[in-house]
């Protein structure tokens, strides 16, 4: 896919996931809701992560192609990450001036630290815009891909 595949090599990566949307999704919530429903439409969750030893980890967060439907204005799409349905981990708000209606895709990539219990763990990114006229969407061939560090 792209993204740092170059970790895999490298000492301290504990896990890595790359997801492609299922097809398109979008919201027009203001409170957080999950980027899909995993099942026929966004991105998968991540389950099943294995965490070797409790301690604090670092979370490396790249989203593909997502943009806002708007005519014009300034809204914004927030990002956050549920781990094992509890959030947010870190809020990532990203600012777009919507030039016109569906076409201005954007990338988004952060990285924070996320204190992980030993043991099994799910991931799911949420989002929600400022403001209930705009729509944030994510094309079905977006990539979402998080990876877990020391």
């Amino acid at each position: 896919m792209g993204f740092r595949n170059d970790l895999l090599t490298v000492s301290g990566l504990v896990a890595q996931n790359e997801s492609i949307g299922i097809t398109n999704a979008a919201t027009s919530s203001t409170t957080f809701v999950d980027v899909g429903n995993g099942t026929t439409n966004g991105w998968a969750p991540w389950t099943g992560v294995v965490i070797p030893a409790t301690k604090t980890y670092l979370l490396h967060v790249d989203l593909t192609n997502f943009y806002l439907s708007v005519a014009g204005g300034f809204n914004i799409i927030y990002f956050q990450i549920a781990v094992d349905g509890t959030a947010p981990t870190q809020l990532v708000s990203t600012p777009f001036r919507a030039m016109s209606a569906l076409n201005t895709r954007e990338d988004k990539a952060w990285r924070t630290a996320v204190a992980l219990a030993a043991g099994s763990h799910s991931f799911k990114v949420q989002w929600k815009v400022d403001n209930a006229a705009a729509t944030a969407n994510m094309d079905g061939f977006s990539v979402r891909c998080l990876t877990i560090s020391t």
